[in-house]
């Protein structure tokens, strides 16, 4: 205490500045804890109605399909070098808060998706489409 003493500072006054820091920490981690932090989750339909992470073309579907294929977010984000890594656990948090509504909108998109499949495979039948391709080089060549 000789050198706090030196610099004008008592025993008594270091005691007190330090109640008082302890007691703004206290206040700062009560609103803390009573005060919850909200975040916007990173989502944004399109257009179309996709939905999409917010700032980006990487679906909601992409992103939930490869999370629950077993990817971490971070396995996520090397494979979508363009979502940052808070947007893919705020998507991921999202999903385990909102599961039953997020899969029945995905299996609405699966449902579509067969639909639009069907419907060009009618139109435009596969079948035989290689040997088309096959006999138009030949002919070319």
């Amino acid at each position: 205490m000789a050198g706090l003493r030196d610099m004008g500072i008592s025993g008594e006054s270091t005691l007190l500045t330090i109640l008082g820091l302890f007691s703004n920490y206290i206040v700062l981690l009560v609103i803390m804890l009573l005060v919850p932090e909200t975040t916007s989750i990173p989502l944004a339909p399109d257009a179309l109605g996709v939905i999409r992470v917010a700032g980006t073309r990487i679906t909601l579907d992409t992103v939930v399909e490869t999370f629950l294929d077993g990817a971490t977010a971070e396995a996520i984000q090397e494979q979508y070098p363009s979502l940052d890594l808070s947007d893919i656990y705020a998507v991921i948090s999202y999903y385990l808060r909102h599961q039953r509504e997020i899969d029945a909108y995905l299996q609405v998109r699966q449902a579509t998706a067969a639909e639009k499949r069907e419907s060009a495979e009618q139109q435009f039948s596969p079948i035989g489409v290689r040997d088309r391709l096959l006999a138009r080089r030949q002919t070319v060549a």
